[in-house]
């Protein structure tokens, strides 16, 4: 299960890496998905919806910030924040903004003659200039009453600069090379992390709990040292020694232990209690010897008796001749 879990959490952390290294950018004009980062297998979806759409143009191995029509500009010809791929008419400088992006009166001489209107900005007169292929126009902020005041005017026309188209570059392979040695460091670092986070999480939720259940079992059971030959022999020797030690303390308080030694009063006392313990009552002596005897006598009556009882073959058989039991 430990196992598992540590290698399910290196698979994913190198999955998103491998998804991280494989997405590019997709730069099909027509798409929505213009300027998206998406991996092989979805830019190749989005371009079959596409007729004209060539994967091998319209997706780029690098990111979509190294690529130059991916820039966002705000363009001349809707005055809006657009990528540079998709504006034909070049971008507008910040500066610039309210000079194109303002209404105003446009006035520009063609083959059908003067055109004077108040269109609502710099940008709308350009393309309406273009349309009647002019390639001069006079634009002035202006309000719509100042326009047709002005129309009576003499006019002064600038120049119309040319389209601006912005081809898709070819990515660098020294780019992709620089990309791509960035990445690899960085995979094997997530990689790393990845290992790292999973074995904490095992060692703090799986190795730590099993190591104090272990220690906790161990505490519950009794110690029980077993005796060996040379414990044996350890606790004799720790028993002589206590043995020597108490005897030298008695020694070294009492002194040395001498023989003890009786005297002759007190051999004579006690000799004197062991002959009183010998010495027996004549009459009780008598008792004692005819109760003996008649036990004697009283047993060899019984022998007698059971003697007479006794028969022996011949008598048996003389029995049983004269018909007695």
């Amino acid at each position: 299960m430990n196992a598992k879990l540590l290698l399910i959490s290196v698979f994913l952390i190198s999955l998103f890496a491998l998804n991280a290294l494989a997405d590019g950018c997709f730069v099909y004009k027509e798409s929505s998905l213009y300027c998206t980062s998406l991996t092989d297998e979805q830019a190749e979806t989005e371009c079959s919806f596409y007729d004209s759409c060539s994967l091998r143009d319209a997706y780029r191995d690098t990111k979509c910030t190294a690529q130059p029509q991916c820039e966002k500009i705000i363009c001349k010809s809707s005055c809006e924040e657009t990528y540079k791929g998709l504006c034909l008419r070049g971008s507008i400088p910040l500066e610039d903004y309210d000079e194109w992006c303002s209404p105003g009166c446009c006035r520009f001489e063609s083959a059908i003659g003067e055109f004077c209107s108040h269109l609502e900005s710099k940008s709308a007169c350009e393309n309406k200039a273009k349309t009647r292929e002019v390639d001069e126009f006079n634009f002035e902020t202006s309000s719509e009453d100042e326009c047709l005041a002005s129309c009576f005017e003499p006019l002064q026309q600038e120049e119309i600069e040319p389209d601006e188209e912005i081809e898709p570059e070819e990515p660098d392979p020294t780019e992709e090379t620089e990309e791509s040695s960035f990445f690899f460091p960085l995979f094997i670092f997530f990689l790393l992390v990845g290992g790292v986070v999973a074995y904490y999480v095992y060692y703090k939720k799986v190795h730590l709990p099993k190591q104090a259940q272990k220690r906790q079992k161990q505490q519950d059971i009794p110690f029980v040292p077993r005796k060996t030959a040379l414990t044996k022999q350890k606790e004799k020797e720790h028993a002589k020694k206590v043995h020597d030690f108490t005897k030298d303390t008695i020694l070294s308080q009492f002194g040395p232990l001498t023989k003890r030694t009786h005297s002759a009063v007190t051999k004579l006392g006690v000799m004197a209690k062991h002959h009183q313990k010998r010495k027996v009552d004549p009459f009780t002596k008598l008792g004692t010897v005819l109760g003996r005897h008649s036990e004697r006598k009283m047993q060899q009556k019984k022998v007698a008796k059971i003697a007479k009882t006794r028969r022996t073959p011949f008598e048996k058989l003389r029995d049983l001749a004269k018909g007695r039991k």
